[in-house]
């Protein structure tokens, strides 16, 4: 830092490529419909097919996006079935609360 501080531009060059790093990709601009269920994907899918058609974006920046997209959908899926679980889980504990207050 002393170094830099007193004019060793190698030096300064060091320590503001660690400070503020240069940016290795670029905002990707991409009309992306919303993804709120699995049925949703296709639609964000033929999005992206779209761009790389036109020029908007590289296969790189494709790939990206759709592990973005495939985590997402992953997300959405869990999401779904813990909700589903607990939904049987509230449906047993019912039936079992009927059960023990039937006559027997």
């Amino acid at each position: 830092m002393e170094l830099a501080l007193g004019g060793d531009v190698t030096c300064l060059r060091m320590m503001l490529d660690r400070v503020c790093p240069i940016r290795k990709g670029r905002p990707v601009n991409v009309d992306m419909p919303p993804i709120r269920s699995s049925h949703d994907f296709f639609a964000a899918i033929a999005a992206i097919w779209t761009a790389i058609g036109e020029g908007r974006l590289t296969a790189d920046e494709a790939a990206a996006l759709s592990i973005v997209m495939g985590r997402s959908i992953q997300a959405i899926e869990l999401h779904d079935v813990v909700r589903r679980i607990a939904a049987l889980e509230e449906a047993r504990g019912k039936q079992d609360e009927n059960n023990d207050t039937s006559p027997t």
